[in-house]
């Protein structure tokens, strides 16, 4: 006799944990590739028990976050080339400048508030670049002066509830590239769906034990 983490799931279940993972996303709960694992994750998961264990570690409410780096506004370069990277926090909006250099902005581990994000990206004489994770939803407006702005993030490949990555480019002599996790190989993503699980199992006997010892 079939239990209920034997049972097929339908696409009602789907969306519905698609949207917990949009809000948590929204709350800064999730990095933007941690809200791509796991949307595929969902998209992959034919039964209950796959389905259950990619939410079990949120909220069922809006909650408030107990941490929160403070929001990078601003990342400048002149004659110098700076990256922005690793787990930060984008407040709705920031701004990329460069002028003579090269500035990287890698929105794949950012927390975000809401389900946009608008990043102005000026490249004078100098190049800035933005790497967002696989399945983004890009939307690129601005114009380019003897320079370049270009999006090679594919739209068909955009995963449902993914939040809105805004850029306004203006490339003078210079360039704008929105590009979609270049370095990741469909192994790596694969073998990280694959350790999700036992990733949210660990983080659930961390949070019991700590529990259990207050």
């Amino acid at each position: 006799m079939l239990n209920d983490d034997d049972l097929l799931i339908g696409d009602a279940e789907r969306e519905q944990s698609i949207a917990r993972l949009r809000d948590a996303c929204g709350e800064g709960r999730l990095t933007l590739e941690e809200f791509s694992d796991r949307v595929n994750a969902v998209l992959a998961a034919r039964t209950r028990g796959q389905l259950v264990p990619i939410t079990a570690d949120l909220p069922g409410s809006a909650l408030p976050v107990a941490e929160r780096r403070r929001p990078k506004r601003l990342t400048f370069s002149l004659l110098s080339d700076v990256k922005r990277k690793g787990r930060w926090q984008v407040d709705g909006h920031t701004t990329a400048i460069s002028v003579l250099g090269n500035c990287t902005i890698d929105l794949r581990r950012a927390a975000i508030q809401g389900n946009q994000v608008v990043i102005d990206a000026h490249a004078i004489l100098g190049a800035v670049k933005i790497i967002v994770p696989r399945g983004a939803l890009v939307e690129m407006e601005g114009f380019a002066v003897m320079g370049s702005r270009d999006s090679k993030v594919d739209d068909d490949e955009a995963l449902p509830g993914f939040p809105l990555v805004r850029v306004r480019g203006l490339a003078l002599m210079g360039a704008v590239d929105v590009v979609s996790e270049g370095e990741q190989g469909l192994e790596k993503i694969a073998a990280r769906l694959e350790r999700l699980p036992e990733r949210l199992e660990a983080r659930q006997q961390r949070r019991l034990a700590r529990r259990d010892g207050g």
